[in-house]
C-alpha cells in the first residue's frame, strides 16, 4: 500500500472537503504517518474515514472529525496542549506540529509505549507522556491553553475546565446520553469561575472511558 498517496487522499477527500481550510492543519495531516500509530494488523485501514476500534473502548478518531475539532479550537504555535485519551499517539503527533508542547495523558502505564517509539522515529520531541487518572486531568502541569478530548463525554468535565488558563479552550464531543446526537463543542474559560460553551458541528464517536453517562440507581 502506498501510504503517502493514502495520506494525500485522506487530506483532499476527507478533511478538506469537510471544510477544514487552515494550511498548517492540512499540512500536519499530510505529514504524520497515520499507519505508524495503529497496531500493525490495522495499518491497511489506517486511512479509512471512520473511527478505528482499538479495544478496551478506545478508538482512533475519524480523521475529518479530529481535523475539524483542532481547527475549531484554533490551535496555534503558542499553545500548551493537554491531550486526553490518545492511546495511539496519533493526535498528539498532529498537535505537536501545531503547538509548542503537547502533554499526553493516559491512565494506564505502558499504554503509550508503542506511541513513544513512533514519536521517536518521526522525531517529534515536544510531546510529554504523563500517566495519571484520566478523570482528574493533570493539574500538576496546568494551566493549559488547550485541552483536547479524544472521545465523547456525557458532560463537560469541570475539573478539566479548571485546568485551563484564562481564554484557554477545551474541545470535545458532547453526547449527554447514548441515544442522543453528539456535537463538538468549544468551552472557553473567560474568568476564574466563568466559561462559555459553543456548539461548532454535529459529530458522534464512542465515549472516552471514564466519561460515560452516569448510571442512576433504581430502587
Amino acid at each position: 500500500m502506498n501510504f503517502s498517496q493514502a495520506r494525500s487522499a485522506m487530506v483532499e477527500s476527507q478533511i478538506h472537503t469537510m471544510g477544514v481550510i487552515t494550511p498548517a492543519i492540512l499540512e500536519a495531516f499530510r505529514i504524520v504517518p497515520r499507519e505508524a500509530f495503529v497496531p500493525p494488523h490495522l495499518a491497511g485501514i489506517a486511512y479509512i474515514d471512520e473511527d478505528i476500534p482499538l479495544g478496551d473502548g478506545r478508538v482512533l478518531i475519524e480523521p475529518a472529525v479530529l481535523a475539524r475539532m483542532i481547527e475549531a479550537a484554533q490551535v496555534n504555535a503558542n499553545d500548551v496542549v493537554l491531550n486526553v485519551g490518545d492511546s495511539t499517539g496519533y493526535s498528539s503527533a498532529v498537535l505537536s506540529l501545531l503547538a509548542t508542547t503537547v502533554v499526553t495523558m493516559e491512565s494506564h502505564p505502558g499504554q503509550l509505549d508503542a506511541a513513544r517509539h513512533a514519536w521517536a522515529a518521526c522525531d517529534y520531541c515536544n510531546i510529554a507522556p504523563i500517566t495519571c487518572d484520566a478523570t482528574e486531568g493533570c493539574p500538576e502541569h496546568a494551566p493549559y491553553s488547550l485541552i483536547v478530548m479524544n472521545g465523547a463525554v456525557a458532560e463537560i468535565p469541570e475539573i478539566f475546565v479548571a485546568q485551563l488558563s484564562v481564554n484557554g479552550r477545551l474541545v470535545a464531543v458532547l453526547k449527554p446520553n447514548a441515544n442522543a446526537p453528539g456535537h463538538a463543542v468549544i468551552v472557553q474559560r473567560v474568568g476564574n469561575e466563568k466559561y462559555s460553551t459553543t456548539k461548532v458541528f454535529d459529530a458522534s464517536m464512542p465515549y472516552l472511558p471514564g466519561f460515560e453517562p452516569r448510571r442512576d440507581f433504581v430502587f
